[in-house]
């Protein structure tokens, strides 16, 4: 198989700055820390239709399940009731949309578009980039074009470049 190296897709291990960012919601699941802890995994994609610096660069966001419930929280599996409502209005979700579940609600967030702020965060003597605030989208009109192929991008109608070796098995 055949390949152009191209330095713009290097990855350079450089923390994403402090700021606001538009992205697009990849991919979201519920899942675990190597701890145990149970979160609502998020992968935003920079998205690269705005003109803003870091377009393509993955963040990784989680909503963590709260150590003392309310009874508003446990409505939404135990996590923090206020996060969820403000993700589902950031994102766009429809006000008065009803879901079975948390899981349900986390599969209608991919493909969702949000403007969040980037804060750094010192833990363990390590610098990492976390997602502050979560807010709506300045830019609602998307054409960003997927790097990878993503079967969600196509469900939702954005554009994703081909894939010419659709025959490799892995």
């Amino acid at each position: 198989m055949a390949f152009t190296v191209n330095h713009k897709e290097a990855g350079s291990g450089t923390l994403i700055p402090e700021g606001e960012y538009e992205v697009i919601i990849k991919n979201a699941f519920l899942s675990k820390t190597a701890n145990g802890a149970e979160c609502i995994s998020l992968r935003l994609t920079v998205r690269n239709d705005c003109g803003q610096k870091y377009e393509n660069y993955m963040i990784f966001d989680n909503l963590y399940k709260r150590h003392e419930p309310t009874p508003a929280d446990m409505a939404v599996d135990g996590y923090s009731a206020k996060q969820i409502q403000t993700l589902s209005k950031s994102a766009g979700l429809p006000d008065g949309k009803n879901y079975s579940g948390i899981d349900e609600w986390v599969k209608d967030l991919i493909g969702k578009l949000l403007r969040v702020t980037i804060k750094h965060e010192d833990y363990n003597g390590k610098t990492n980039a976390r997602v502050q605030w979560r807010n709506e989208t300045k830019r609602p009109n998307c054409t960003h074009i997927w790097k990878d192929i993503n079967p969600a991008a196509e469900k939702i109608g954005f554009m994703e470049e081909g894939n010419e070796d659709d025959d490799v098995p892995f």
